[in-house]
Protein backbone atom coordinates (compact mmCIF):
# COMPACT_ATOMS: atom_id res chain seq x y z
CA UNK A 1 0.00 0.00 0.00
CA UNK A 2 1.26 3.08 -0.93
CA UNK A 3 1.81 5.75 1.63
CA UNK A 4 -0.91 8.39 2.54
CA UNK A 5 0.23 12.03 1.57
CA UNK A 6 -0.30 15.04 3.62
CA UNK A 7 -3.25 17.37 2.61
CA UNK A 8 -2.09 19.90 4.09
CA UNK A 9 1.87 20.67 4.02
CA UNK A 10 4.47 23.03 4.68
CA UNK A 11 7.81 23.58 4.28
CA UNK A 12 10.90 26.14 5.29
CA UNK A 13 14.10 27.35 3.44
CA UNK A 14 17.25 29.17 4.71
CA UNK A 15 19.36 30.28 2.28
CA UNK A 16 22.42 32.53 3.93
CA UNK A 17 24.76 34.48 1.60
CA UNK A 18 28.04 36.34 2.59
CA UNK A 19 28.48 39.94 2.85
CA UNK A 20 28.87 40.09 -1.38
CA UNK A 21 25.55 38.16 -2.05
CA UNK A 22 27.46 34.89 -2.25
CA UNK A 23 25.39 31.71 -1.18
CA UNK A 24 27.11 29.99 1.56
CA UNK A 25 24.71 27.73 2.50
CA UNK A 26 21.13 26.27 1.46
CA UNK A 27 18.90 24.24 3.82
CA UNK A 28 15.55 23.33 3.20
CA UNK A 29 12.66 21.24 5.54
CA UNK A 30 9.48 20.09 6.22
CA UNK A 31 7.80 21.89 8.77
CA UNK A 32 6.11 20.00 11.61
CA UNK A 33 4.99 23.03 14.10
CA UNK A 34 1.49 24.61 13.31
CA UNK A 35 0.71 25.72 16.84
CA UNK A 36 -2.63 25.14 18.51
CA UNK A 37 -3.35 29.02 17.08
CA UNK A 38 -3.33 28.03 13.75
CA UNK A 39 -5.94 25.50 14.05
CA UNK A 40 -8.17 27.85 16.57
CA UNK A 41 -7.81 30.97 14.13
CA UNK A 42 -9.28 28.66 11.26
CA UNK A 43 -12.43 27.38 13.23
CA UNK A 44 -13.06 31.04 14.41
CA UNK A 45 -13.30 31.61 10.22
CA UNK A 46 -15.31 28.70 9.45
CA UNK A 47 -18.09 29.34 12.39
CA UNK A 48 -17.96 32.57 12.48
CA UNK A 49 -17.46 32.43 16.35
CA UNK A 50 -14.90 33.74 18.56
CA UNK A 51 -12.25 31.68 20.08
CA UNK A 52 -9.50 32.88 22.86
CA UNK A 53 -6.10 33.20 21.83
CA UNK A 54 -2.26 33.43 23.77
CA UNK A 55 -1.06 36.15 22.04
CA UNK A 56 2.97 36.24 21.49
CA UNK A 57 2.91 37.53 25.19
CA UNK A 58 0.94 35.23 26.73
CA UNK A 59 -1.94 37.11 27.15
CA UNK A 60 -5.37 35.37 26.50
CA UNK A 61 -7.08 37.58 23.70
CA UNK A 62 -10.74 37.22 22.04
CA UNK A 63 -10.48 37.42 18.66
CA UNK A 64 -13.54 37.69 15.24
CA UNK A 65 -13.02 37.38 12.00
CA UNK A 66 -16.20 38.35 11.53
CA UNK A 67 -18.42 42.01 12.08
CA UNK A 68 -21.34 41.99 12.11
CA UNK A 69 -23.55 44.68 9.71
CA UNK A 70 -23.78 47.82 11.55
CA UNK A 71 -24.80 51.35 9.96
CA UNK A 72 -22.79 54.57 10.67
CA UNK A 73 -20.19 53.21 12.57
CA UNK A 74 -16.13 52.98 11.24
CA UNK A 75 -14.89 50.01 11.13
CA UNK A 76 -11.09 49.05 10.55
CA UNK A 77 -10.25 45.47 10.39
CA UNK A 78 -7.03 42.97 9.95
CA UNK A 79 -7.89 39.29 10.16
CA UNK A 80 -4.74 37.47 11.02
CA UNK A 81 -2.05 39.55 8.80
CA UNK A 82 1.48 37.89 8.43
CA UNK A 83 3.24 40.52 6.15
CA UNK A 84 5.25 42.18 8.74
CA UNK A 85 6.77 45.35 7.41
CA UNK A 86 10.52 46.27 7.51
CA UNK A 87 12.22 46.27 11.42
CA UNK A 88 8.33 44.91 12.62
CA UNK A 89 9.82 41.73 14.28
CA UNK A 90 5.87 41.47 15.95
CA UNK A 91 4.46 39.55 13.24
CA UNK A 92 5.57 38.29 10.23
CA UNK A 93 8.60 35.32 9.63
CA UNK A 94 10.71 35.15 12.79
CA UNK A 95 13.92 34.03 13.66
CA UNK A 96 15.24 33.10 16.91
CA UNK A 97 17.83 31.15 19.36
CA UNK A 98 15.61 29.19 21.30
CA UNK A 99 16.33 25.12 21.31
CA UNK A 100 13.39 23.94 23.11
CA UNK A 101 11.13 21.57 20.99
CA UNK A 102 8.28 22.96 19.87
CA UNK A 103 4.62 22.24 21.49
CA UNK A 104 0.81 22.69 20.99
CA UNK A 105 0.81 25.42 23.47
CA UNK A 106 3.47 27.51 22.04
CA UNK A 107 2.42 31.31 21.69
CA UNK A 108 6.02 32.75 21.03
CA UNK A 109 9.30 31.78 20.10
CA UNK A 110 11.53 30.79 22.98
CA UNK A 111 13.97 33.21 22.32
CA UNK A 112 13.31 35.79 19.62
CA UNK A 113 16.24 37.73 17.71
CA UNK A 114 16.20 41.30 18.06
CA UNK A 115 15.93 43.45 15.53
CA UNK A 116 19.06 45.02 16.61
CA UNK A 117 21.14 42.17 16.00
CA UNK A 118 19.11 40.21 12.99
CA UNK A 119 17.59 43.07 10.75
CA UNK A 120 14.29 42.31 9.35
CA UNK A 121 12.91 43.35 5.88
CA UNK A 122 9.36 42.65 5.47
CA UNK A 123 7.71 39.43 4.95
CA UNK A 124 6.73 39.03 1.74
CA UNK A 125 4.14 36.86 0.07
CA UNK A 126 6.86 35.96 -2.88
CA UNK A 127 4.61 33.34 -4.91
CA UNK A 128 1.26 31.86 -5.13
CA UNK A 129 -0.34 29.34 -7.81
CA UNK A 130 -2.10 26.07 -8.34
CA UNK A 131 -0.07 23.34 -10.40
CA UNK A 132 -1.75 20.28 -10.97
CA UNK A 133 -3.35 19.30 -7.84
CA UNK A 134 -1.94 21.47 -5.59
CA UNK A 135 -2.36 25.06 -4.32
CA UNK A 136 1.09 26.73 -3.11
CA UNK A 137 2.12 30.40 -1.26
CA UNK A 138 5.24 30.86 -0.24
CA UNK A 139 6.34 33.96 2.29
CA UNK A 140 9.50 35.56 2.52
CA UNK A 141 11.91 37.11 4.69
CA UNK A 142 14.89 38.42 4.87
CA UNK A 143 17.41 39.37 7.77
CA UNK A 144 20.67 40.93 7.89
CA UNK A 145 23.25 40.50 10.56
CA UNK A 146 23.81 43.98 11.92
CA UNK A 147 25.28 42.57 15.24
CA UNK A 148 29.13 42.73 14.64
CA UNK A 149 29.19 39.16 15.85
CA UNK A 150 28.29 35.93 14.14
CA UNK A 151 24.15 34.87 15.10
CA UNK A 152 23.26 30.97 15.03
CA UNK A 153 19.53 30.65 14.40
CA UNK A 154 18.36 27.63 15.92
CA UNK A 155 14.01 28.25 15.53
CA UNK A 156 11.84 29.98 12.85
CA UNK A 157 8.51 31.09 13.17
CA UNK A 158 5.57 32.91 11.44
CA UNK A 159 3.49 34.81 13.45
CA UNK A 160 0.30 37.01 12.59
CA UNK A 161 -1.29 40.79 13.27
CA UNK A 162 -5.02 41.21 14.12
CA UNK A 163 -6.99 44.69 15.02
CA UNK A 164 -10.28 44.92 14.56
CA UNK A 165 -12.22 48.15 15.49
CA UNK A 166 -15.67 48.99 15.44
CA UNK A 167 -16.95 52.48 16.62
CA UNK A 168 -15.40 52.74 20.03
CA UNK A 169 -14.60 49.05 20.46
CA UNK A 170 -11.15 48.32 19.67
CA UNK A 171 -9.27 44.98 20.20
CA UNK A 172 -5.88 44.97 19.20
CA UNK A 173 -3.06 45.22 17.66
CA UNK A 174 -2.55 41.73 19.03
CA UNK A 175 0.14 39.38 17.58
CA UNK A 176 0.13 35.76 17.46
CA UNK A 177 2.19 32.49 16.45
CA UNK A 178 1.05 30.16 13.91
CA UNK A 179 3.96 28.15 13.28
CA UNK A 180 7.31 27.27 15.22
CA UNK A 181 10.38 25.14 14.22
CA UNK A 182 13.38 24.32 15.81
CA UNK A 183 15.68 23.15 13.70
CA UNK A 184 18.18 20.10 14.45
CA UNK A 185 21.19 21.84 13.37
CA UNK A 186 21.70 25.76 14.30
CA UNK A 187 22.50 27.51 11.30
CA UNK A 188 25.50 29.82 11.53
CA UNK A 189 25.13 33.15 10.04
CA UNK A 190 28.27 35.42 9.94
CA UNK A 191 28.59 39.48 10.77
CA UNK A 192 27.49 41.29 7.58
CA UNK A 193 25.61 38.00 6.13
CA UNK A 194 21.94 37.57 5.06
CA UNK A 195 20.07 34.87 6.12
CA UNK A 196 16.46 34.78 3.59
CA UNK A 197 14.30 32.30 5.05
CA UNK A 198 10.95 31.06 3.08
CA UNK A 199 7.98 29.60 4.63
CA UNK A 200 6.12 27.83 1.76
CA UNK A 201 2.02 26.16 2.45
CA UNK A 202 0.59 23.79 0.34
CA UNK A 203 -2.55 21.93 -0.37
CA UNK A 204 -2.94 18.83 -2.04
CA UNK A 205 -6.65 17.98 -3.57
Amino acid sequence: MSRPVANVQIGYELEIRDKNGKVIKRISKPSKSFVSNFLQWLLTGLVSTPYTFKDRGGTDREVYTHIPAQSGVDVEFINMDVKGPADDVNYGILVGYGTTSPAPGDYDLESPAPNSELKAYETTLEEYGVSGNETYATFKRVFENVSGADKTINELGLAAKYYRKVGTDERGPWYFLLIRDVLSTGQTVPAGATVTVRYKIKTVT
